[in-house]
């Protein structure tokens, strides 16, 4: 069973600075930002060095005195029980993010990453024993198929 990491909030005018130290000093990569003690959205270290390398600032000291909530990803879906594995993946390449916010119950947070998503398959695949000859197979045959259909496009082409 996969160890659960903090769940880790930020203010959401706590400084880019703040949130670097958090994300290191817990190792982790995402943070929920909160307002009044409620989440609003997400910030990972992704979006802390892009903000980093793409925005104007005059200096490093200029950019960690920033308040964090110019990176939160507000436009994100909240998962919940009913939401399904395909949807979260959905979600998840939709809006480019390799993390969203979860919600059971009322006060209960958490975020799903794209690292959970493949846990969850490993164990899915795992549950139905899904034997290597098979995939082997299945490479093979997917393998003929595509140079079948190659060759057909080039006969056709005249090539």
């Amino acid at each position: 069973m996969k160890k659960l990491g903090p769940i880790v909030t930020i203010d959401k005018n706590a400084s880019c600075g703040e949130a670097l130290e958090l994300m290191s000093k817990n190792h982790i990569h995402h943070l929920i930002v909160t307002e009044n003690n409620d989440p609003i959205g997400l910030v990972s270290d992704r979006d802390v060095f892009f903000r980093w390398f793409r925005g104007n600032f005059l200096s490093r000291i200029e950019f960690e005195q920033s308040p964090v909530h110019y990176l939160v990803r507000t436009h994100l879906p909240f998962i919940t029980e009913k939401t399904t594995l395909l949807e979260v993946s959905e979600w998840m390449q939709k809006y480019g993010t390799s993390a969203l916010l979860s919600k059971s119950g009322k006060n209960n947070w958490g975020i799903v990453t794209e690292t959970d998503l493949l846990i969850s398959l490993i164990g899915i695949l795992k549950k139905f024993d899904f034997p290597r000859s098979l995939w082997l197979e299945g490479q093979q045959e997917l393998s003929s198929l595509l140079v079948q259909r190659i060759i057909e496009s080039l006969v056709q082409a005249g090539l």
